[in-house]
């Protein structure tokens, strides 16, 4: 479940437009990234997370009310397909003063076929 899962129709809106934004991003850096850290899930997060967690990211995100964005990188397998996937959430806390993940909310999910990323 992501941000967008409830009312927001418009893909014209403001946040709408900065999600497309944020997306296009990852899915166009990712496979460069699983690449030079040879599909090191975690030194990708890391990598991510240094970015998201710049003053000038941090400040993007704010004026959409979302605080101490992370994102989380994962494999997934699909038996029944016998694909595998990696999944990359990106979370983000409500409230600036507090840094919880078990009361994280969603921004964005993602689903990335490791089909579609560079052997390793």
């Amino acid at each position: 479940m992501s941000i967008f899962s409830d009312n927001i129709t418009s893909e014209n809106t403001p946040l709408q437009t900065f999600y497309n934004y944020v997306k296009k991003w990852v899915d166009k850096t990712f496979p460069t990234v699983w690449e030079q850290y040879r599909g090191d899930l975690s030194v990708i997060s890391s990598t991510y997370n240094s970015e998201l967690n710049s003053d000038k990211c941090q400040s993007i995100f704010a004026k959409y009310n979302m605080y101490h964005i992370w994102l989380h990188c994962q494999f997934i397998a699909n038996p029944e397909m016998l694909t595998s996937n990696v999944l990359v959430n990106i979370f983000y806390s409500d409230d600036p003063t507090i840094y919880v993940h078990k009361d994280a909310k969603t921004f964005m999910t993602l689903r990335i076929p490791i089909s579609d990323l560079p052997i390793l």
